[in-house]
C-alpha cells in the first residue's frame, strides 16, 4: 500500500515484484483515501504500508498471516501525523525512519528497524522530508528482504535487534500540525523564523490571521 504518484512508492513496487510472490498494489491519493471493498477479502501473508493514507481495520491486518508492516517516516519519538514539521520546530539533530508492526493503534507495534541520520541547521523541510524517504526506502527494501526470507522467524529476529528501541512521547494530530502553521499575535522574530522553517514548502505556507483573514508568508 503506497501513495498514488509517488516515486518512492514506485522504488518499494519495483522491489516487490522482483520477489517470487504475488502483489497487490493499492495506492492513496491522500488523507480519507478509502480502501476498495475487494481487499475485504484479500488474505495473504504480508501487507506493507509505505507512505499511505489508508487506515487499516484490525480485521484486515489480522488477514496477513505473518505480519503486517509499516514504514513511519519518523524515529520512535516522533508519532503520528507532521513529525517532520514538528522535528523541525523543536530544532531536532537527527531524525530517521522506522519500521514496525501495524496495529489498531497508531505507531504503537512492534519495532522491527530504526534508520537515523542528522539535520544541520541548513536543513529545510524539503530537504529533510526527501531524506527521510530516502532513508525509508533503503530501510524498506531491507526490512522486507529479511521478513519475506525468513518468515515468523525473521520477524521475531528482527523485533530482538530492536530491542533496545521504543515508541515515546504522544501520538499528533492532524488538528495540532495545522495550528502549527499559524503565527501567534506574540511571537518574536526568532519564533517566525522556526514556525516558517517547519511549515513552508510548496503551496503550503504559515500565515497570520488579520480581520479573519489569512495573511500567508
Amino acid at each position: 500500500m503506497g501513495r498514488t504518484e509517488d516515486p518512492f512508492s514506485e522504488k518499494i513496487l519495483a522491489h516487490l515484484n522482483t520477489l517470487d510472490s504475488n502483489i497487490v498494489a493499492i495506492y492513496a491519493d491522500g488523507h480519507g483515501s478509502k480502501l476498495p471493498a475487494e481487499i475485504n477479502n484479500w488474505r495473504g501473508e504480508y501487507i506493507f504500508c509505505f507512505r499511505s493514507h489508508f487506515i487499516l481495520s484490525e480485521k484486515l491486518l489480522a488477514q496477513a498471516s505473518v505480519a503486517a508492516i509499516n514504514f513511519h517516516p519518523a524515529p520512535p519519538n516522533y508519532r503520528g501525523t507532521g513529525c517532520v514539521n514538528w522535528a523541525l520546530y523543536e530544532r531536532t539533530e537527527t531524525y530517521g525512519t522506522t519500521a514496525h508492526l501495524m496495529t489498531k493503534k497508531i505507531d504503537s507495534g512492534s519495532i522491527l528497524n530504526v534508520r537515523r541520520f542528522p539535520i544541520s541547521t541548513r536543513d529545510t523541510l524539503q530537504t529533510v522530508l526527501t531524506k527521510t524517504y530516502e532513508h525509508s526506502v533503503f530501510q524498506a527494501k531491507a526490512v522486507i528482504d529479511s521478513v519475506t526470507l525468513g518468515g515468523p522467524a525473521g520477524v521475531q529476529r528482527l523485533i530482538q535487534q530492536a530491542s533496545s528501541e521504543c515508541w515515546a512521547g504522544k501520538v499528533r494530530t492532524m488538528s495540532e500540525l495545522e495550528a502549527l502553521y499559524q503565527i501567534p499575535d506574540t511571537a518574536d522574530d526568532a519564533e517566525v523564523a522556526r514556525i516558517v522553517r517547519a511549515t513552508k514548502i510548496g503551496k503550503w505556507a504559515p500565515f497570520r490571521l488579520r480581520d479573519g483573514k489569512k495573511l500567508y508568508l
